[in-house]
C-alpha cells in the first residue's frame, strides 16, 4: 500500500495541475480596452452594462465633460472596464492598463497628444463594489506638475473622491475628478500670469531708476555744504550731551557717597591715628578713592567749560568750532589733581595727594570703578564698628540676665553657682573685645560670633536649668497624685463576676499584691528616679537630670498599663469562662466519634498509613479529662486575686482542648481518605485494563511507524496492570501507594496511545512530502538552460542527492520521522532555490534582448519622425516591455522581434530616399546610385540583423546566433554588429504601472498614469 501511495501520489498531483491550469485557461478573459474614436468622450465595457447585480450607466457624464473640455481647451475621455484575467487587482491596476491604453491610442493620428486628460476606471470582477482607478495627462498637463505621482498622492484630485464617492455614486466621483484637474490647470494658470506680470515689471525697474537718480544727484550737490556743518556741528553735541550726562552721573554718585558716609568720615578726623592694621588699611584705600572721585569730577567740570566756550567761536559755513569741541571732548586727557577738590572735603583726607590723567571717554567707568570701592570699604569699616557694638550690647545683656535668674533658681531650692564662672569668663571676654575692636574693627569682628555663640550657650543653659527644674515639680506632683490613685483602688470593693461561683473564700477590696501585678515596686522606682534627677540638676549635670527624668516617665507609664492589664485580665476570665463547657461538649461527641474511626482504621487499614492517628486520639483524651483540674485552678487563682494568672490559665485550657477537638477531626479526615483512596484505586485500575486492551493492537498495526521507546512503555505499563491487579481486590493493602501507582499508571496509557498518534502523523507527512519531491526535483531541472549559472544547478544537485537517501531512508521500520520530514522540507527548499536563481537568469538573459530593442527604437535620428512602421515598432516595443514586467519571457522576446523588423522596414526606406536624392543632386545628374551608397545600405541591413540575430541567440541560450529574415548566410557569420547605444535603457515602475519611454506621431509619452484603489 505504501509503495501504491509513492507511486500514483506524484501523478495525481500533476494531473490536478493540468486541470487547473485548463480550466482556469479556458475561463478566462482578457481586460476589455476600446479603439479610440475623437468624437467618443465615454467608453463604457459591454460586461459592466450588462452586470447583473451592479449594472453601469453615466447618463449626465458626457454633457458634464463636454463643458469642462471648454474650460482649457482640454479633450477628455473617461474608459469604464471590467478586470479581465490578464491583470490582478491592486492599486496599480488601473495605471498600468491605462498606460497600455495610451500606447494603443497614440498610433491614432487623430490622437491629441498634447492637451488631454484620460481617466480610466477598473471595476474588479470578483468584487464589483471596488476597483482601480488611474489619470493621464498630456504633455500641457505634465507641464503643471500632474505627474503619476500626482494622481496618486493621497492628496491629489484622485484619491480623495474615490474614498468619498466611487463605491456608491461613480458618475459623482468621476465628474469630481474632471473637476479637481481643470481647477489645479486654472491655479497653475494663474500662477504663470502672476509670474510674467512681475517679470515685466522687473523690466522697467532700471530706466525709472536712472530718472530719478539723475534728479537726486542734483539735489545732493545742493545740500552737501549744509550737511558738512550740520554734520560736524550735530556730532560735536551729541558727544557734549554725552559728556554732560556722564558728568551729571557722577555728580550725583558723588551725592550720594556723601550723603551716605559724610557723618562717619566728619566723625573720624583722627582716623591715622585711631585706626590700625587692616582697618587702617582700608579706610585709606576709602579715602583714596573718594578724593580721586572728587579730583575727576572737578577736572571734568573745568574740561565742560572749555568745550563750550570753543564750540561758540565759530559760526556757519565754518566747522572749526565744532572740530576743536569734538577734540576735546574726545583727545585731550583731563587733568586729575586733589588740588581742585574744595578745602572742606579736603581736610578729612589728611595728606593724601592725587596728580594724573584720564581720558574723556574714560572718565564714565572710572568714575563708576572708584565710587563703587570707595563706598564698598567705607560701608565694610561702618557695619564692623556696627557689629562690635550690636554684639557688645547682646552680650551684656546676657550676663545681666544670667545673674539676675539666682533668685528664680533658690525659689526651686537650686543656686546659680555652676554657672557662675562661665559669667565671669564671659564679662572679660566682653571686656577685651570692647577695648581692641574699637582699633581694628576689620580683625576683631571675626570672634564677634565667638563671643556671641558664649553668650548663647550660657543663657541656653540657664533657662534649661529652670525649665527642668520646673519639670521636677511637675513630675513630682503626678507621682503624687498615681499613688493616691492606688491607694484608693485598694480602698474599693471588688466585684466578684466569675460565672457559676458564690464569693465564698474572695476577699472584699482589691490587694493588688499579685506577683508581677503590683504597681507600688515601679511607682517607689519612680519615686527614686526623680530625687536623682533633682541631685544632678543641682550641681549643673543637666543632661543626667533630663535622662533620669525620661526614665522616670517609662516606669510611670508602665505602672499605669500594669494596673489596666491587671483589670483587663480579670475581664477576661469573666467573659470567656463560658468557652470552657461549650467547646468540652463539642470535644465529647467529637471524641466518641473519633474513638470509632480508630478502630475501622485498625480493623480496614495497615498500620503505615495512619501512623499518628492513636497518639493524636490519647492526647485528646487527656486532655477531656484534665479539663475539670484545670478550670478549678483557674478559678482558685481568680479568688486570690491572681488575674494574671487566672487569664493566663483560662487561655492555656481553651487552647488545649481546641488543639484536641483538630487531633480528631484529622482522625476522622484520615479515615475518609484512605476509604476514597481504595475505592479510586480499584477504579483507576479497571479504567488502565479497558485503555491497554485496544492499545496493543494498534501498537502492532502501527508497528512500522511506532518508536521502539513506545513498545517498551507499553510492556512496562502491561506489568504494572497486571501487578495492581493483584493488590486491589485484597480487603487490606497500602492503599496510599496503591492509589498513587494507579493514577500513574493511567495517565502513561494515555500518554502511549498519544505518541503513536503522533508518530503515524509524523511519518505521513514526512512520506508525503518525500512522494512530492520527484516531481519538484523534475520541475526545478526543467527551469536549468544554457545560460543557467552553477548556484541554480549546484541546489538542483544536492535536491537529487537527498531524494536518492529519503527514497531509501522512508521505507526503514521505525525511523526518526521528524527529521526525515525536516530534511524532505530541505530538499523542497533547494527545489525552489534553484527555481528561482534559474528565472533570475532568464530574466537577465531576456533583459539584453529587450535592452537592445530599446536602443533600435530610441534611435535620436528618428525620434520626431512621423512613420507607419516607425509607430508600429515603437508600439511593439511597448508591448515588448509591458510582457517583459509581467514576466512573459518569450512573448516579450517575440515582441521586441517584431518591433526590430518594423524599425528595418523603415531604416531600409529612409536610407533609400536619401540615396535617390543625393544621386538626383550631383553634378551632371544621374538616376542611379554611387556604388558608395549601395555598399553604405547593405552594410546597415546586415549590421542590424545582425544585431538581432546575437539578442535572438542570447534569449535562446545558444552560443551561435541564427540572423534574421533577409541577411544573406555570409553575412551572418562574418559581421559582427558594430552598433553601441548612446544611452542606458532603462525600465522602472512609477506608481504602480510599467513606465516606458518612447516617440509617437511627433510626441513623447512617458508613462504618467497614477492612481489607487477604492
Amino acid at each position: 500500500m505504501n509503495f501504491l501511495k509513492r507511486i500514483m501520489l506524484p501523478l495525481v498531483v500533476a494531473l490536478m495541475c493540468l486541470t487547473s491550469a485548463t480550466s482556469a485557461m479556458a475561463q478566462g478573459s482578457k481586460t476589455w480596452m476600446p479603439e479610440f474614436n475623437p468624437e467618443k468622450h465615454v467608453y463604457i465595457d459591454s460586461r459592466l452594462e450588462n452586470h447583473s447585480s451592479r449594472p453601469l450607466s453615466l447618463p449626465s457624464l458626457p454633457a458634464e465633460i463636454e463643458h469642462a473640455q471648454r474650460v482649457h481647451n482640454l479633450k477628455i475621455f473617461v474608459v469604464a472596464t471590467e478586470q479581465g484575467s490578464d491583470a490582478s487587482p491592486g492599486p496599480t491596476l488601473a495605471a498600468d492598463k491605462l498606460d497600455q491604453l495610451i500606447l494603443k491610442w497614440r498610433s491614432n493620428p487623430n490622437f491629441p497628444v498634447d492637451d488631454y486628460l484620460i481617466v480610466m476606471w477598473v471595476r474588479y470582477k470578483d468584487d464589483p463594489v471596488r476597483g482601480s482607478v488611474a489619470a493621464n495627462g498630456g504633455n500641457r498637463l505634465r507641464a503643471y506638475g500632474m505627474s503619476a505621482q500626482h494622481f496618486a498622492a493621497s492628496d491629489g484630485p484622485l484619491i480623495p473622491v474615490l474614498k468619498q464617492h466611487m463605491r456608491e455614486r461613480p458618475e459623482v466621483a468621476l465628474s469630481t475628478i474632471i473637476t479637481n484637474v481643470n481647477s489645479e490647470v486654472s491655479a497653475a494658470i494663474a500662477a504663470q500670469k502672476s509670474a510674467l506680470e512681475r517679470d515685466e515689471a522687473l523690466k522697467e525697474l532700471p530706466g525709472i531708476l536712472l530718472f530719478w537718480g539723475s534728479i537726486i544727484a542734483g539735489l545732493l550737490l545742493t545740500v552737501w555744504i549744509g550737511l558738512r556743518f550740520y554734520t560736524a556741528r550735530s556730532s560735536m553735541k551729541s558727544r557734549l550731551n554725552r559728556f554732560e550726562n556722564e558728568l551729571n552721573d557722577i555728580t550725583e554718585g558723588l551725592a550720594d557717597l556723601k550723603g551716605k558716609h559724610g557723618k562717619f568720615l566728619k566723625a573720624q578726623t583722627d582716623w591715622e591715628t585711631r585706626f590700625k592694621g587692616d582697618s587702617l588699611k582700608k579706610l585709606r584705600s576709602g579715602l583714596t578713592a573718594y578724593s580721586e572721585l572728587l579730583a575727576i569730577a572737578a577736572g571734568a567740570s573745568k574740561r565742560l567749560a572749555e568745550v563750550r566756550r570753543a564750540a561758540g567761536k565759530y559760526w556757519f559755513p565754518r566747522i572749526q568750532g565744532s572740530l576743536d569741541a569734538s577734540r576735546l571732548l574726545v583727545e585731550d586727557d583731563i587733568v586729575v589733581s586733589s588740588r581742585e577738590i574744595e578745602l572742606e572735603m579736603a581736610t578729612l583726607f589728611g595728606g593724601l595727594t592725587i596728580d594724573k590723567k584720564v581720558a574723556p571717554g574714560d572718565i564714565k567707568s572710572s568714575a563708576r570703578a572708584l565710587n563703587a570701592t570707595a563706598d564698598s570699604l567705607l560701608t565694610e569699616i561702618e557695619d564692623k564698628l556696627a557689629l562690635v557694638e550690636t554684639t557688645s550690647a547682646t552680650v551684656g545683656s546676657v550676663v545681666t540676665w544670667c545673674r539676675d535668674q539666682g533668685a528664680s533658681l533658690e525659689q526651686e531650692k537650686l543656686s546659680l553657682a555652676p554657672y557662675e564662672d562661665d559669667i565671669a569668663e564671659l564679662e572679660q571676654e566682653l571686656a577685651t573685645f570692647k577695648r581692641d575692636a574699637q582699633h581694628n574693627p576689620v580683625a576683631l569682628v571675626l570672634e564677634a560670633p565667638t563671643l556671641s555663640g558664649l553668650s548663647t550657650k550660657l543663657k541656653t543653659r540657664v533657662q534649661r536649668a529652670l525649665t527642668l527644674a520646673a519639670e521636677l515639680e511637675r513630675d513630682s506632683k503626678t507621682l503624687a497624685t498615681h499613688i493616691r490613685a492606688i491607694e484608693q483602688l485598694r480602698a474599693t470593693e471588688v466585684e466578684y463576676l466569675f460565672p457559676g461561683a458564690s464569693r465564698k473564700g474572695s476577699t472584699r477590696t482589691y490587694q493588688l499584691t499579685e506577683p508581677g501585678g503590683d504597681p507600688d515596686d515601679t511607682l517607689h522606682e519612680v519615686g527614686g528616679l526623680l530625687m536623682q534627677a533633682f541631685d544632678k540638676l543641682a550641681v549643673g549635670d543637666q543632661d543626667g537630670a533630663h535622662a533620669a527624668m525620661e526614665a522616670s516617665w517609662a516606669k510611670r507609664a508602665e505602672a499605669t498599663a500594669l494596673v489596666k492589664t491587671f483589670f483587663a485580665a480579670k475581664e477576661a476570665v469573666e467573659r470567656d469562662l463560658h468557652l470552657v463547657a461549650t467547646t468540652r461538649d463539642a470535644l465529647t461527641e467529637e471524641l466518641s466519634a473519633a474513638n470509632t474511626a480508630i478502630e475501622r482504621l485498625k480493623s480496614d487499614f495497615v498500620a503505615i498509613n495512619f501512623p499518628d492517628a492513636g497518639a493524636q486520639y490519647d492526647g485528646s483524651r487527656e486532655i477531656y479529662d484534665g479539663a475539670a483540674a484545670a478550670l478549678n485552678e483557674v478559678k482558685a487563682a481568680y479568688d486570690k486575686q491572681h488575674y494574671l494568672q487566672s487569664a493566663r490559665l483560662l487561655a492555656e485550657l481553651l487552647a488545649d482542648i481546641e488543639l484536641a477537638r483538630q487531633d480528631c477531626t484529622e482522625v476522622l479526615d484520615q479515615l475518609e481518605l484512605l476509604t476514597h483512596y481504595r475505592e479510586e484505586a480499584r477504579t483507576l485500575v479497571s479504567e488502565s485494563r479497558t485503555l491497554l486492551g485496544p492499545l496493543a493492537p494498534k501498537l502492532k498495526e502501527h508497528g512500522f511507524t511506532t518508536s521502539k521507546e513506545v513498545d517498551q512503555r507499553l510492556a512496562a505499563a502491561s506489568t504494572e496492570v497486571a501487578q495492581l491487579e493483584l493488590i486491589v481486590p485484597q480487603a487490606i493493602a497500602d492503599w496510599v501507594d496503591a492509589h498513587t501507582r494507579a493514577t500513574a499508571l493511567k495517565q502513561e496509557l494515555s500518554d502511549i496511545d498519544w505518541a503513536c498518534d503522533q508518530e503515524l502523523a509524523l511519518y505521513e507527512e514526512a512520506f508525503a512530502l518525500v512522494g512530492s519531491l520527484p516531481a519538484d526535483v523534475e520541475s526545478a531541472f526543467l527551469t536549468i538552460n544554457a545560460v543557467t549559472l552553477q548556484p541554480a544547478r549546484d541546489a538542483h544537485n544536492s535536491a537529487v542527492s537527498e531524494l536518492e537517501g529519503l527514497a531509501c531512508d522512508i521505507d526503514v521500520p521505525k525511523s526518526d520521522w521528524q527529521r526525515l520530514k525536516a530534511r524532505a522540507e530541505s530538499a523542497h527548499a533547494l527545489c525552489q532555490t534553484c527555481r528561482n536563481q534559474a528565472a533570475a537568469n532568464d530574466a537577465q538573459r531576456h533583459g539584453a534582448a529587450i535592452n537592445l530593442a530599446y536602443c533600435k527604437v530610441r534611435s535620436r535620428r528618428f525620434a520626431r519622425r512621423k512613420h507607419k512602421h516607425l509607430t508600429e515598432a515603437n508600439r511593439l516595443y511597448a508591448l515588448a516591455s509591458a510582457a517583459f514586467a509581467r514576466r512573459d519571457w518569450e512573448n516579450a522576446f517575440k515582441l521586441a522581434n517584431a518591433a526590430f523588423k518594423e524599425f528595418l522596414k523603415f531604416d531600409r526606406q529612409i536610407k533609400r530616399r536619401n540615396a535617390t536624392l543625393v544621386v538626383k543632386g550631383a553634378p551632371g545628374g544621374g538616376s542611379s546610385a554611387p556604388p558608395s551608397a549601395s555598399g553604405s545600405q547593405t552594410s546597415s541591413d546586415d549590421g542590424y540583423s545582425a544585431g538581432i540575430a546575437v539578442a535572438i541567440g542570447m534569449s535562446m541560450g545558444s552560443g551561435n546566433p541564427t540572423p534574421s529574415t533577409g541577411s544573406s548566410a555570409s553575412s551572418s557569420t562574418t559581421t559582427t554588429p558594430s552598433y553601441t547605444p548612446s544611452s542606458t535603457p532603462s525600465y522602472s515602475s512609477d506608481s504602480g504601472g510599467s513606465s516606458f519611454s518612447g516617440d509617437s506621431g511627433g510626441g513623447s509619452f512617458s508613462g504618467g498614469s497614477g492612481g489607487g484603489e477604492y
